[in-house]
């Protein structure tokens, strides 16, 4: 290798490894994405009965698959694109989650509505964690 080769090759690696831009304009993006969900979320009335709670659940869900959705259309540079999968992942069993305590609340299960409450909790743990690590703080389901 000449000279110059090693030099713009080590340049051209280093720069890789850190991703340049397109790892902040990903989380630009990302940001912007939560926190405009984030807003809808924190808009939603909080239940004042397992009733109100079924409608609630459902307002949630639809709100989170359409950030999801979103999200999903958003080319996560190679140093993140695992962890924001799994975020994604995890984000989506939320929905499932808002889903089947809707279901529950409907059906007046307030038993099982606590069980999935539990669930959910896990579940955000889990989520925030991955967030906070991807420098993601807006997509923090808990900071919502």
């Amino acid at each position: 290798m000449t000279r110059w080769h090693l030099p713009v090759a080590l340049a051209a690696f280093g720069f890789a490894a850190c991703g340049g831009d397109s790892d902040q304009k990903f989380r630009e993006r990302a940001q912007t994405v939560c926190t405009s969900y984030a807003a809808k979320i924190q808009a939603i009335e909080r239940p004042r009965d397992l009733t109100h709670l079924a409608e609630t659940s459902g307002q949630t869900a639809d709100l989170l698959e359409q950030q999801l959705a979103e999200l999903r259309g958003l080319e996560a540079p190679g140093a993140v694109a695992t962890d924001f999968g799994q975020w994604l992942k995890l984000t989506g069993e939320a929905v499932s989650n808002a889903r089947a305590i809707q279901t529950a609340a409907k059906g007046q299960d307030q038993q099982r509505v606590l069980e999935l409450a539990g669930e959910a909790a896990k579940n955000t743990l889990s989520a925030d964690r991955i967030a906070r690590d991807l420098k993601l703080s807006k997509c923090m389901i808990e900071a919502a």
